[in-house]
């Protein structure tokens, strides 16, 4: 996946939102939560890519805009942490901590 189709598709699960039947809101990962999720990944690996990097950064476009402004605002923190476990191999988690209108996760 190229670092456009990545922000593209965070970009696009902010605006579905809308589109949302009243009987999915009630699950648990609604279109919005998944594209912030997109987001967290797309920050942790813009550190490694300058073009991803440049493709969070408002550029003009109204509806991209909102979202990448949206999934900012609501990213207080990312912890990401790998220790030694078992023979198994190693673990790994991400804890994100989001401000008061987005749950916290925690990813293993």
């Amino acid at each position: 996946m190229s670092p456009q189709q990545l922000v593209d598709v965070a970009k696009g699960a902010f605006q579905s939102e809308d589109a949302v039947d009243e009987e999915d809101e009630d699950k648990e990962a609604s279109p919005k939560a998944v594209g912030h999720n997109i987001f967290i990944l797309a920050k942790q690996l813009s550190q490694h890519n300058k073009d991803l990097a440049a493709l969070l950064k408002p550029c003009g476009d109204l509806y991209g805009d909102q979202a990448l402004e949206f999934y900012a605002k609501h990213t207080a923190q990312i912890e990401v942490c790998q220790t030694q476990g078992t023979d198994r191999g190693k673990l790994t988690c991400m804890e994100t901590r989001h401000s008061s209108s987005m749950p916290n996760t925690r990813h293993r």
